[in-house]
C-alpha cells in the first residue's frame, strides 16, 4: 500500500518538486499521509481513481503507464485493515492520500505467573 503511494507520487511529480510521507497519531486511528506537488487529478477523474482499471488520460507519453490497480489496492488494504483512504487534489499543485487506519488497542500485560502442584509433589509453571 505505501510502496504503491509513494511510487505514484515520484511518478506523477517532475524534477525538483517534493514527496512528503507522515504520519499522524488521532485518539481513534493513525493517518498514513503521501502528499506530493506534482501534476495533480482533475477533479473529473476523482470519483474514479480507486475503480479497478481506471487511468486517468494522460497525454505525457514519457510517464511509464501501469494497469490501473494500485490505488484500487490500495483502497482495498485499507479497507481490510478497518480503515479508510482519501484524496485531495489540484491540478498542477499536487496530491494528498490519507489513508486512515483503526489504532491498536493496547494489549493487556500478562498476569502474575501461577504455580500448580502436580502429584508428584513438583511444582509446574503455567504456560502463559
Amino acid at each position: 500500500m505505501l510502496s504503491n503511494l509513494i511510487s505514484n507520487a515520484l511518478k506523477f511529480t517532475p524534477p525538483g518538486g517534493e514527496v512528503r510521507v507522515s504520519l499522524k497519531p488521532q485518539p481513534d486511528r493513525i493517518d498514513l499521509i503521501v502528499e506530493d506537488t506534482g501534476r495533480g487529478i482533475s477533479p473529473d477523474h476523482l470519483p474514479h481513481i480507486f475503480d479497478r482499471f481506471y487511468q486517468v488520460p494522460d497525454s505525457d507519453v514519457n510517464v511509464e503507464r501501469g494497469l490501473g490497480l494500485g490505488l484500487s489496492f490500495v483502497s482495498w488494504i485499507a479497507k481490510a485493515h478497518g480503515g479508510s483512504v482519501e484524496v485531495m487534489s489540484e491540478l498542477n499543485k499536487g496530491s494528498r492520500f490519507t489513508v486512515s487506519l483503526p489504532a491498536p488497542q493496547e494489549k493487556p500485560e500478562p498476569g502474575p505467573l501461577t504455580v500448580q502442584a502436580l502429584g508428584s509433589g513438583q511444582p509446574r509453571m503455567n504456560e502463559l
